[in-house]
C-alpha cells in the first residue's frame, strides 16, 4: 500500500523564477484545456498543448501528464519517460527518479529504463542519488545504479547528507514480567523495560562505518564530519567525530562536549565544577584550545570581534578567524 506518494504537477500554473525562461500556456479543444510549454528564449513552442497537466522543471526534466498517466519530457521537447506511471517522486537526483505502477514504486533514470523492479511501498527521499525506501513498513537505500546497498530492516533512516547514511535500530531491554489479576479472576502478564536505540553510520557505498551505543545521538558538519554524543549520568554528554571512513578525529576519552554552530563547533570539558570553553572548526581542528571560561559571540566592533574570558575574569578579543586582535584598548595576552 503506498502512503506518501510527492506530487508531480504544482497546483499553479506560475513557474519559479529559475524556470522564467519556459512558460505554461493552455488551448481550448474539443477535449476541454490542453497544456503546452514555451521557451521565451528561442521563442519555439517545445510541447504542444495537448497534456492534461504539465509540471515544473527540475534539473531538466518536465513532468507532463494525460488521462490520469505519468512521464517526463526533456527541456528540447523529446519524451523521455513514457505516460505509463501512476505517480511518482517528482524529482531527479544524480540522474534518476522513482515512478509509480499500481501501488509500487521502481527507480527509473533520464532514459526512462527501469534500475528497479516496481517493489518499494513507498519513497521517503531521493538525496545525492540515494533513494531512501520502504518495504513493508521497514526503511533501507538503494543507490542511482539500482543496487540495494542497505536492505529494508530499519524502523528509523535518514536521507543520505554528505555521503553518510544515517540508521537506527531498536530493540527491548526486558526488567520483568509483572504478573495482574482482574476483577474476574484473570491473571494477565506485561512485561516491563525500556526501548534501546542505536543509531549505525553508513557510507554511501552500504558500508557501515560506525556501530553506536544505546541512546547516542548523530549529527553532521557542514564538511561531511559526524559527531556522535552519548549523555553521561549527572554531567555534561560526551562526544566523538569521525570522518565518513570512520576515522576517530576526537574520541570520548578527550572528554569534549560538542555543539555545532552555525560557522563552528563550541567545545565543552569539565574542569573541577565547572566548565572550560574553546573552539573546534568542522574538520576537528582546534582554534581556541578549551582553556577558558566563556566565549562571547561576536557582538563587538558591528560584530566584527568575540570575547574570550580567563578564569579570573580578564579577557582579549578574537575575530572571526579566532585569531587574537587588539580592540578597545585591550590587547593580545603572550
Amino acid at each position: 500500500m503506498v502512503t506518501i506518494v510527492v506530487a508531480l504537477f504544482a497546483t499553479s500554473l506560475v513557474f519559479s523564477q529559475d524556470n522564467i525562461r519556459y512558460y505554461k500556456f493552455e488551448k481550448k479543444t474539443m477535449e476541454g484545456i490542453k497544456f503546452g510549454l514555451f521557451d521565451s528564449l528561442k521563442n519555439i513552442e517545445i510541447l504542444p498543448a495537448k497534456y492534461d497537466n504539465i509540471g515544473d522543471i527540475k534539473d531538466g526534466m518536465i513532468p507532463i501528464m494525460n488521462d490520469t498517466k505519468v512521464g517526463f519530457a526533456d527541456t528540447s521537447g523529446k519524451i523521455v519517460i513514457p505516460m505509463l506511471y501512476d505517480g511518482g517522486t517528482g524529482e531527479f537526483s544524480e540522474g534518476v527518479t522513482f515512478m509509480l505502477k499500481g501501488e509500487k514504486l521502481a527507480m527509473i533514470n533520464k532514459k526512462g529504463t527501469s534500475l528497479t523492479q516496481f517493489i518499494y511501498d513507498n519513497v521517503l527521499g531521493l538525496s545525492e542519488g540515494i533513494g531512501r525506501v520502504v518495504i513493508n513498513r521497514k526503511i533501507g537505500f538503494v543507490n542511482n545504479q539500482g543496487v540495494q546497498i542497505i536492505p529494508c530492516k530499519f524502523d528509523e533512516a535518514y536521507d543520505c547528507s554528505y555521503g553518510l547514511i544515517l540508521c537506527f535500530s531498536s530493540s527491548w531491554e526486558s526488567f520483568a514480567t509483572v504478573y495482574q489479576q482482574d476483577k474476574y479472576g484473570n491473571v494477565g502478564s506485561s512485561d516491563v523495560g525500556v526501548a534501546r536505540i542505536k543509531p549505525g553510520i553508513f557510507n554511501k557505498q552500504g558500508k557501515l562505518i560506525y556501530a553506536g551505543a544505546n541512546n547516542e545521538k548523530v549529527k553532521y558538519t557542514k564538511t561531511g564530519k559526524a559527531i556522535i554524543t552519548k549523555d553521561q549520568y549527572n554531567s555534561e554528554p560526551m562526544s566523538k567525530m569521525i570522518d565518513n571512513t570512520g576515522k576517530v578525529i576526537i574520541s570520548f576519552e578527550q572528554n569534549y562536549c560538542l555543539t555545532i554552530n552555525d560557522n563552528w563547533v563550541d567545545i565543552k570539558t569539565p574542569k573541577g565544577y565547572f566548565y572550560s570553553h574553546g573552539i573546534m572548526d568542522f574538520d576537528g581542528k582546534i582554534l581556541l584550545k578549551p582553556n577558558f571560561s566563556k566565549i562571547s559571540d561576536f557582538t563587538f566592533g558591528n560584530g566584527a570581534f568575540a570575547q574570550v574570558f580567563f578564569d579570573d575574569g580578564t579577557f582579549f578579543y578574537v575575530d572571526k578567524s579566532w585569531k587574537c586582535m587588539e580592540y578597545d584598548n585591550v590587547k593580545c595576552p603572550e
